[in-house]
């Protein structure tokens, strides 16, 4: 599942801007390149960007 989708469901409120709930940064903290082959994602550290992402959007503190 995406992260946006998880994050609105938790939150229950959708973000003012598809590109304003999560930086670069922080995907790139969860996302593990792999050579000719989907992303992997570090599972733990992706629920801990959930939480931290719907509680962005539960507050109205989105980014930028």
């Amino acid at each position: 599942m995406s992260l946006k989708r998880e994050a609105v469901q938790l939150a229950a409120k959708s973000p003012q801007s598809s590109f304003g709930f999560v930086s670069p940064k922080e995907l790139s903290a969860i996302a593990v390149g792999r050579p000719h082959s989907p992303h992997a994602i570090r599972a733990d550290a992706a629920a801990r960007l959930l939480d931290v992402v719907a509680e962005r959007l539960r507050t109205g503190q989105e980014l930028g």
